[in-house]
């Protein structure tokens, strides 16, 4: 097998983003979300067509970014809402992860949320 983690710091491909984690707990009835931000290296580029197809309809919104990361997102569970991912300003819901940690690496479709990174939409 063909591990392309390396390209993931390679200055060449990758480029410097956050990974917000959204931990939390049910309070009240409302999930009271207890987020961890990361700095993490990887790859953005434009969602391609082919990869739009797979996407629900629901989430084939403009806006959508695919990043190749070396770290584990999450979509989201009973404690965890979905990962964000801040980039170029801009904040990044993401709504499909591919595992192809075999080969080094998660790739992961986000849609833009709206918001800028400093919270304000």
């Amino acid at each position: 097998m063909i591990d392309l983690s390396e390209l993931m710091c390679d200055p060449d491909f990758c480029e410097w983003f956050t990974i917000r984690h959204r931990k939390g707990r049910w309070v009240n009835g409302s999930f009271a979300a207890e987020p961890i931000e990361e700095s993490v290296s990887g790859i953005v580029e434009p969602t391609n067509g082919d990869d739009l197809l797979q996407l629900a309809e629901a989430d084939r919104i403009g806006g959508t970014m695919t990043f190749y990361v070396k770290e584990r997102i999450t979509l989201g569970n009973d404690t965890q809402l979905s990962d964000e991912i801040i980039s170029g300003n801009q904040v990044y819901k993401v709504v499909q992860v591919q595992d192809w940690s075999r080969h080094g690496f998660y790739k992961i479709i986000a849609n833009l949320s709206g918001r800028v990174a400093d919270g304000t939409s």
